[in-house]
């Protein structure tokens, strides 16, 4: 696989995404299908959210498998 610091296949493939589709869930589809195509491993992550809460509306979520 190429070098991640050189390679800039994800941002020409986001950028197409960004023209080529009407929604956010399409975007990722698209993105998702093309670069695991192309020999790419989707790897999830996590990172801490801007707001710092779990549910939509600013307010935790609760519950979950920690209660």
């Amino acid at each position: 696989m190429a070098d991640t610091d050189t390679d800039d296949f994800l941002s020409q493939v986001t950028a197409m995404a960004e023209k080529v589709c009407k929604d956010d869930d399409e975007k990722k589809k698209y993105i998702h299908q093309h670069m695991t195509r192309a020999g790419y491993e989707a790897i999830p992550t996590y990172v801490k959210k801007e707001d710092g809460k779990d549910g939509k509306d600013g307010k935790d979520a609760g519950g979950g498998w920690f209660k």
